[in-house]
């Protein structure tokens, strides 16, 4: 997961969390039926930054993403700049081995359940009400911008930071 701090690196990070997270991307899967382990994943991830550095821009530590399961790094970069850079980077080194890492690590039975209610504790506590576990993401979505308008970030956040319960919009199969 790449993330982009600097002149516009605020916006930049959600567009490109947003973005890149939601792809389907030109890389191929893992050659094994196996997923991959934590370590197969933050040697992809390694790349992906690598190449990035590579490409003369700096990047920050990996780190652990809000959502438990992800690892991410800023580009200290503005958008313009790096864009194009990040994606291609992140489609050759990283897509196949994350959406393999995400899907073997995504919650069931009660788990799921309790990610589920502390993802609607969540948006409640940014200001959205009358959500429900019957809500789809979208639902949530339009929820979020019915009630908050263009001050939904927060909410947003919210469904970055518990992705795992919706993970079909995160790497559709």
């Amino acid at each position: 997961m790449l993330r982009a701090r600097g002149a516009a690196g605020a916006l930049l990070s959600l567009v490109l969390l947003t973005v890149l997270s939601s792809c389907g991307g030109t890389a191929e899967p893992a050659p094994s039926d196996k997923p991959p382990t934590l370590a197969e994943y933050r040697k992809a991830v390694e790349a992906g930054a690598a190449c990035v550095e590579d490409a003369g821009f700096q990047t920050t530590e990996i780190r652990e993403g809000a959502d438990g399961v992800t690892l991410e790094f800023n580009i200290i970069a503005s958008s313009d700049e790096i864009s194009g850079v990040a994606t291609a980077c992140y489609e050759k080194h990283t897509l196949a081995v994350e959406r393999a890492y995400f899907w073997s690590n995504i919650p069931t039975g009660a788990e799921r359940d309790r990610l589920h209610g502390k993802l609607l504790e969540c948006i409640e506590a940014a200001g959205v009400s009358g959500v429900s576990r019957a809500d789809s993401e979208q639902a949530l979505v339009k929820a979020m911008a019915d009630q908050l308008g263009d001050n939904m970030t927060e909410a947003l956040l919210c469904i970055d930071q518990f992705r795992t319960v919706f993970p079909e919009g995160m790497y559709p199969e």
